[in-house]
């Protein structure tokens, strides 16, 4: 497993503390394969005291001391991945149609590479007769997300099937979104705010009207009201 540092780079563990040795030998003459107790950074020792606060020092001019090997970067939420499995499977249903016709279809039509390497994960359900697909089609879009994100494919179906999770998620984007709306509406000038609406998909109606949500405009002295688009058609 690789780490990604500020600057873009991938580093592998083995390089990331050779380079550290390296450095700590430079700036501050400390051989990690030498060091013996009194050049620990553990207990209360002044040594220890000492070599953490010119680590700290070091670290604030350094980027490379500022990669943590053991802290994973931050994971998708569930909510995000059943999104993107929901695009890949729409991808998936027109690129499983047309392989079964034509099957260099892509190569074909002149999509780039990336596109045609995309779909590798997902190989073995892609050979499926059309009787099976329909069963395997979920484990496919699954297959692509999980090796594109390089993320674990069981964890992430767990994730997926975690429904509580998801309505949670679900609830709290809502909730954002709803809240960067208001804002905009809030400061927008009365002819931005159609845009607003039209933007974002929400649209005004009156206090009967069934609203998801209001907002009190104090410089107009009134109260709008606003709802889905989706939840009026």
């Amino acid at each position: 497993m690789a780490y990604t540092a500020r600057d873009g780079g991938m580093v592998w563990p083995p390089d990331y503390r050779r380079q550290i040795a390296a450095r700590l030998r430079e700036d501050l003459g400390v051989d990690l394969s030498t060091a013996g107790k009194r050049d620990t950074l553990r207990g209360r020792g002044g040594r220890a005291r000492e070599l953490r606060a010119e680590l700290k020092r070091l670290a604030e001019r350094d980027e490379l001391l500022r990669v943590v090997p053991h802290r994973l970067q931050k994971q998708p939420s569930g909510l995000l991945l059943w999104i993107l499995c929901g695009q890949v499977l729409w991808w998936l249903e027109h690129y499983y149609a047309a392989r079964r016709h034509d099957p260099h279809h892509l190569l074909r039509v002149g999509a780039p590479h990336w596109l045609a390497k995309l779909a590798q994960p997902a190989e073995r359900q892609l050979a499926v007769t059309p009787n099976r697909w329909p069963v395997v089609r979920a484990a496919a879009a699954r297959a692509v997300v999980a090796g594109e994100l390089r993320l674990n494919g069981r964890s992430m179906q767990r994730r997926l099937h975690d429904r509580r999770r998801l309505r949670e998620e679900r609830h709290e984007s809502r909730r954002r979104a709803r809240e960067g709306f208001l804002f905009l509406y809030a400061v927008a000038s009365p002819t931005e705010r159609q845009v607003v609406l039209d933007r974002l998909g929400f649209e005004e109606c009156a206090a009967t009207g069934e609203p998801e949500f209001c907002l009190r405009l104090r410089d107009e002295n009134r109260i709008v009201y606003f709802r889905s688009r989706s939840a009026s058609s």
